[in-house]
């Protein structure tokens, strides 16, 4: 059954294998900036948006000048990943799930959604998968996603959160039907580049990543590599999109947000994975929500399994 109402609901998806999320610096820092993110104030006078405030003329511009971004942030844990070989390191969905209700409950206006396993039995249902061995050669993307949402809900004003690398293979085609997912959401991206400083960038241009690129997958490798890819490459990108898809998207440039989060760590959710229960705790203390690590060694999970 679909929504429809004049007024327009802005939300955020931010999709994320959180596989653990990780604390301020990474997933809950994106997240909490997402929450941050003020609406422009002819964006408010645009869209005739109604902020919280009083009655009094004065206090109501002012309140305009607050009001947030998005009426939600969506957080979507990955329930089946496009790419086979990351599924076999993920914890289980309703582990993650859990995990992100706990480092996310802090923040106002976030909503922890299964949205991706009611897309895939969505799919699945459409396309008349009745088996289990039906079901496990389906592949579900953001465009089914996209596509289920506002077919529910076609008052929603969708922005995708993404991460410089993930935007970068989605605008390279990369993406089961990319130039469709930047229609649907006419091309409105909030683009996560990390902030690398001298010391990461050393350990990166001297790791075997940038001296062994005989092959494919090293050359991937690099390319997919966040510290490798510059603010010029991101904006050459976008003005090339915006060229191709100019007559469907005619303002996506001015749609796109680049941010760079001083507080994000270079410390990924797959070294978490592998640290120590015994030796790395002091680090899973650091980089996590300390309810997500309880969490994790309560229910025995990464390196808490043995």
């Amino acid at each position: 059954m679909t929504t429809t109402t004049n007024r327009r609901r802005r939300i955020c998806l931010f999709g994320t294998s959180a596989n653990p999320p990780t604390g301020k610096g990474g997933h809950v820092g994106i997240v909490q900036y997402l929450a941050s993110v003020l609406l422009p104030v002819p964006m408010i006078e645009e869209t005739n948006d109604i902020c919280l405030c009083s009655s009094s003329s004065r206090q109501q511009e002012e309140q305009h000048s607050s009001c947030p971004r998005f009426h939600e942030i969506r957080v979507l844990p990955v329930y089946k990943h496009m790419f086979d070989e990351k599924r076999e390191h993920q914890a289980s969905y309703d582990d993650r799930l859990a995990m992100c209700q706990l480092a996310f409950q802090d923040i106002p206006n976030v909503v922890v959604s299964d949205d991706e396993r009611r897309c895939f039995d969505w799919v699945a249902q459409k396309q008349g998968l009745t088996t289990m061995e039906e079901k496990m050669k389906l592949r579900v993307g953001t465009v089914d996603l996209l596509d289920m949402l506002l077919k529910q809900d076609d008052s929603l004003e969708i922005t995708l959160a993404l991460g410089a690398d993930t935007f970068m293979d989605l605008t390279r085609w990369k993406w089961k039907r990319s130039k469709d997912i930047i229609r649907m959401i006419k091309g409105r991206m909030i683009v996560f580049q990390r902030i690398f400083h001298g010391d990461e960038v050393e350990k990166v241009k001297g790791s075997n990543i940038l001296h062994n690129t005989s092959s494919t997958a090293n050359v991937s490798k690099v390319r997919n590599n966040a510290a490798l890819i510059s603010d010029d490459e991101i904006l050459e990108r976008i003005n090339d999109v915006a060229n191709l898809l100019k007559d469907t998207c005619p303002n996506l440039k001015d749609h796109v947000m680049v941010v760079k989060l001083p507080n994000l760590s270079s410390v990924s959710s797959s070294k978490l994975r592998r640290c120590n229960s015994k030796e790395d705790l002091s680090l899973l203390r650091e980089e996590l929500d300390q309810r997500v690590l309880e969490y994790i060694k309560t229910n025995k999970l990464y390196g808490f399994s043995t």
